[in-house]
């Protein structure tokens, strides 16, 4: 019997995986040998049941030694990525916000895919401006130190898990650990995350599996509404990770400690106007590369400008640049209106993309 038969056989008995046990299923289903329906079968089970900690840290494993090595990021780097799942087909926030973020001084070294629907994922994005994905495996960090982000397109750097993509299209819809993970598995190991998660029961687990896999400082948030990102349409809450003594260090009496904060993200209370979620949802994906854009450059609508602007914020306190989502939030406003953020997006789309593409979203 393989590991995967084995551990699907464990979960339809009602066992919960070890990490090792989680490990080999997902190595089987990387070798590219295991049946689709088996492997749809083994990610159903553990979606109805909800995974342990264990059993997602070891298809992490597992995930992580297939990976292709991006060269490592720079120091204080950081990724802003969400796990979608949140079904409202809102603009691609995260990827507005790393170029307000990298604006106001961050560097962003971000790990992303295409959506499995809505055609609105950062790659997606990035496509429809002239970036070659394909190319992305190639120097992402060097741009995130050139021009302040760098994109590293999933699949290029994680060829292995092409092996569960037609179990993944066929749970379209359904939440797995794989969509968890797709954030915790950035090429090039940065250690400063901002995860957006959907469901309020992931929100303290992912940042913490962070810290525990070497993280310096993890931030995950959502809001109230259940959006994988913060938002004007809603309260939101954030969970913030740090190891303790700082990045690599470990407490000599055992595993690294973790500071842990949860707040409360009041968009009222910050100067931000109340907004209603159809404000930010495009009506296609031309309408959601002009509102991308134009978040970035401070033409879109309030609601998508301040969006960007608070998760920009959350990002600049995860990279050590604010102290509070407050501030963060306030000096991600004003490289957007100085138009800093828009030139950051200009200087990458030079580099790497076609700037005419840029010009025609901006005009539409």
């Amino acid at each position: 019997m393989s590991a995967l038969e084995a551990a699907i056989a464990r979960a339809e008995g009602g066992s919960a995986l070890s990490r090792a046990e989680a490990a080999d299923a997902m190595r089987d289903v990387l070798s590219g040998s295991s049946p689709d329906a088996s492997i749809a079968r083994l990610l159903l089970l553990l979606a109805e049941r909800g995974e342990t900690d264990g059993e997602l840290e070891g298809v992490l494993d597992a995930m992580m030694e297939r990976c292709v090595r991006a060269e490592p990021a720079p120091e204080g780097a950081i990724d802003v990525c969400g796990t979608g799942g949140d079904g409202a087909r809102t603009f691609n926030v995260s990827t507005a916000a790393a170029f307000v973020a990298a604006a106001a001084g961050a560097t962003v070294a971000k790990h992303g895919n295409r959506s499995s629907s809505g055609g609105t994922g950062s790659a997606d994005m990035l496509e429809a401006l002239g970036v070659d994905l394909g190319a992305t495996r190639g120097g992402a960090a060097s741009a995130a130190a050139g021009c302040g982000v760098g994109f590293m397109f999933a699949p290029a750097f994680h060829p292995a898990m092409k092996a569960a993509a037609a179990a993944r299209r066929a749970l379209a819809g359904t939440r797995t650990a794989l969509n968890l993970l797709g954030p915790l598995a950035n090429p090039a190991l940065v250690r400063r995350q901002l995860v957006g998660v959907s469901s309020e029961a992931h929100l303290g687990r992912l940042p913490e599996m962070l810290a525990r896999r070497g993280s310096e400082f993890a931030m995950a948030v959502r809001s109230a509404n259940g959006l994988d990102e913060l938002s004007t349409c809603s309260g939101g809450e954030a969970v913030i990770v740090r190891r303790a003594g700082g990045q690599g260090r470990e407490c000599p009496d055992g595993p690294p400690r973790a500071l842990t904060a949860r707040i409360a993200v009041r968009p009222g209370e910050l100067g931000l106007r109340a907004s209603r979620i159809s404000e930010i949802v495009p009506g296609g994906q031309r309408e959601a590369l002009r509102m991308m854009v134009g978040a970035i450059d401070g033409t879109a609508g309030r609601a998508a400008v301040e969006t960007a602007a608070l998760n920009a914020g959350a990002a600049l306190v995860v990279a050590g640049i604010a102290g509070s989502i407050d501030d963060g939030l306030r000096a991600a406003l004003e490289a957007t209106e100085s138009g800093r953020a828009s030139r950051r997006l200009d200087a990458f789309v030079a580099a790497h993309g076609d700037p005419e593409l840029l010009e025609g979203a901006r005009r539409r």
